[in-house]
């Protein structure tokens, strides 16, 4: 292992200890991170996965699993929890640095190491009691044991324990894991009905555990959540909220008062589907402009001291956070433009390697076609951006190289 990646990865860890032990952090006990420990916190201490007292099928298991664990070792401490949330983030440097000596070569690594441990964006989120880092983690575990694989039953387990879990935090990996496991089949065509089929099985088998709990409580299949539906109203509503709206906000309360959490996720099922049938070119309207709305942040607003917006420091003359903000902001979009630039690069430049830039980036195009249709904000970035990173490094790499006058 190179010492400067050993390097790269304790600087990393520092700036994330730094973030969640040294600066002040948000309130835990507001917004979805609410729930989230209180979920969490009813398991520890009662065993039961509640919310408000009853049993709760709106919010996925995997991230409440998690805090419980945690608490379980270490008290409810959600300080504990923002030091573990460090070290998943860290070890996500070692990562991307072996994807990319794997597909590309070991400096394109220690670039992509090194742009991943400075990231605000992955040392922001450590300090924030939500699923987005360590979906992160388990994504780029996910990727990286798919390209470094061997066909063999351990292997599939592997796989497919990591695949049913990162389901059971985001429930839209649903879509993502089985497209990665047919990239697998492309890429190796020996063994690899055995290997699929026993960690397709292993996912499913972890993913049922949950989906039985919930057809014993609530009577009705439900995979993971039912928070698809009103996230998909959400996406659909002609008035095109960009954020999640506040308890009792109408119409969105009035609509479902008075029904359960099943109820409730099918009718505002239904209600978003006839929302696309009668505003169709609204509809469409606010998908172009989640492409945008995904990706454009500097990702400073994760940082309790630069909570608010640009605007708003402009507005009180706070020029230093201003500018501090304004330089996130055009870091963080040069790695996006740089990233769509080095997919091109890498496919041009590294052919032979193919099938493993296939899985590389297929979690970018899925989260893009994804939240084209449905509710977009940039935290939900945060899991690929893992991804983009490296293909910004091999842009970077193909820059230099062109500078000197050699090939990359």
């Amino acid at each position: 292992m190179p010492k400067k990646l050993l390097l790269i990865f304790i600087l990393g860890l520092t700036l994330r200890l730094i973030c969640v032990l040294l600066l002040p952090q948000f309130d835990a006990n507001t917004s979805d991170s609410y729930f989230y420990t209180k979920i969490a916190q009813n398991i520890t201490v009662h065993q039961r996965y509640a919310s408000n007292g009853e049993p709760d099928v709106y919010w996925a298991p995997g991230y409440p699993f998690f805090l419980s664990a945690v608490y379980k070792i270490f008290g409810i401490n959600n300080t504990a929890v923002r030091v573990i949330q460090s070290l998943l983030s860290a070890l996500a440097i070692f990562f991307v640095y072996f994807i990319c000596r794997k597909i590309f070569n070991s400096n394109v690594g220690i670039t992509a190491a090194a742009i991943t441990s400075i990231y605000p964006g992955f040392i922001g989120y450590t300090g924030l009691v939500l699923p987005q880092t360590l979906a992160m983690f388990l994504i780029s575990l996910f990727i990286l044991l798919i390209i470094n694989l061997r066909m063999n039953l351990l292997s599939a387990f592997a796989l497919g324990l990591i695949a049913g879990y990162s389901v059971l935090i985001r429930s839209e990996l649903m879509m993502l894991c089985p497209i990665l496991f047919l990239l697998v089949i492309h890429k190796e065509r020996k063994q690899v009905l055995k290997f699929f089929i026993a960690a397709f099985i292993t996912m499913c088998l972890i993913i049922s555990i949950w989906s039985i709990r919930n057809y014993k409580v609530f009577g009705k299949l439900i995979p993971v959540s039912t928070h698809y539906a009103d996230t998909l109203w959400l996406s659909t509503w002609h008035e095109e909220w960009l954020e999640w709206p506040a308890a009792g906000a109408e119409p969105f309360a009035s609509m479902v008062r008075g029904k359960d959490c099943v109820e409730a996720a099918d009718f505002y099922f239904k209600a978003a589907i006839n929302n696309i049938k009668e505003h169709p070119f609204i509809y469409l309207k606010m998908c172009m402009k989640r492409l945008y709305r995904l990706w454009f942040t500097g990702y400073s607003n994760t940082f309790y001291f630069m909570r608010d917006s640009l605007i708003n420091y402009l507005l009180k003359r706070e020029y230093i956070i201003l500018f501090v903000k304004l330089i996130m902001l055009f870091f963080n979009v040069s790695i996006i433009l740089l990233g769509f630039f080095g997919i091109r690069v890498a496919y041009k430049n590294f052919s032979s390697n193919r099938s493993n830039l296939h899985c590389v980036v297929a979690p970018i195009l899925f989260y893009i076609v994804l939240h084209f249709f449905i509710f977009a904000t940039p935290r939900y970035a945060i899991p690929i951006m893992p991804f983009v990173i490296i293909f910004a490094s091999c842009a970077i790499a193909h820059l230099r190289s062109l500078m000197k006058g050699q090939r990359l």
